[in-house]
């Protein structure tokens, strides 16, 4: 009697842990297959982890490579021309004209880039003398020659006077005694000498 309730207390057991390891079994599997589609401890269902490396987009577009940034390097300003880089940037102005003044022989002229203003000025004559042609005071320009001399027939290229008192001018050195002394025709003129009527020949 003992040995049929030892079997049968050893079939129910069998039976027992059969049920319980197929339960768990079963479990299992549910689990995987869901992947952490169990509640939670709060009764929220918990959604499944994205595998974010798998479904990461790689771009690979080419980055945009931003050229250098350009450094204006102006030249000088000029008279015609405000400040300029080579790119062709301008800043500023142009300058002013920096006007020389006009003279007998050009008007008033830039002394950097050459331009002109209005005329050139009249000359400045001063008459002719014995010793000069006539000449402009202001630029030195000399027209024609110097004004004849009296009595060239005997002119040596010398002329000569007595003392400060004397009134006449003379070709010879000996002519006006011991006072002579030579002259210039400009001085002749100053003084209005006459010629002298023995060595002077007209």
């Amino acid at each position: 009697m003992q040995s049929r309730k030892a079997l049968r207390f050893a079939i129910f057991a069998s039976l027992t842990l059969s049920l319980i390891l197929s339960a768990c079994t079963a479990h299992d599997t549910q689990d995987k297959s869901s992947n952490g589609s169990a509640a939670d401890a709060t009764g929220h269902s918990s959604a499944p982890t994205e595998n974010k490396a798998a479904n990461t987009d790689i771009d690979n577009t080419a980055i945009p490579f931003d050229p250098p940034v350009h450094i204006h390097k102006f030249s000088a300003a000029t008279c015609t021309s405000p400040r300029i880089c080579a790119c062709g940037e301008t800043a500023g102005t142009a300058t002013d004209h920096n006007y020389a003044a006009a003279t007998c022989s050009a008007p008033k002229t830039c002394s950097f880039c050459g331009a002109t203003e209005g005329k050139a000025l009249e000359h400045s004559w001063i008459d002719a003398t014995y010793s000069a042609p006539r000449t402009c005071s202001a630029c030195g320009m000399t027209e024609g020659d110097p004004a004849d001399v009296p009595g060239k027939i005997n002119y040596h290229g010398h002329v000569y006077t007595g003392g400060s008192s004397s009134k006449k001018y003379h070709y010879e050195a000996a002519c006006p005694g011991k006072n002579s002394h030579e002259i210039t025709w400009d001085e002749v003129t100053s003084r209005g000498l006459e010629p002298c009527g023995t060595c002077v020949l007209k």
